[in-house]
């Protein structure tokens, strides 16, 4: 859930996830896609305003919508794994 701008200059990106734009998450059919019950985690950078507003924003179209705390930075800071961005 990185804007573009920050989302186009990193490096890694949490395997198996892929980038929407939190401009237009719910609008225009842009919504992930679950399973009724499977929960989506949504990530930013640090985990605060713009994964939490796209869980908000998710809740409420009735996806089981989590943000990760501490986003993409505070995973790599704790050592976890990374996949490299697609090009």
């Amino acid at each position: 859930m990185r804007r573009a701008g920050v989302f186009e200059q990193a490096k890694a990106m949490l395997h198996g996830s892929r980038w929407l734009d939190p401009a237009t998450l719910v609008q225009g059919g842009d919504a992930p896609s679950a399973k009724p019950g499977e929960p989506v985690v949504v990530y930013c950078v640090y985990g605060h305003e713009v994964g939490r507003a796209a869980a908000l924003q998710l809740r409420a179209a009735g996806i089981d919508a989590r943000f990760l705390v501490g986003g993409i930075d505070g995973w790599t800071q704790a050592g976890r794994p990374v996949s490299d961005k697609p090009r």
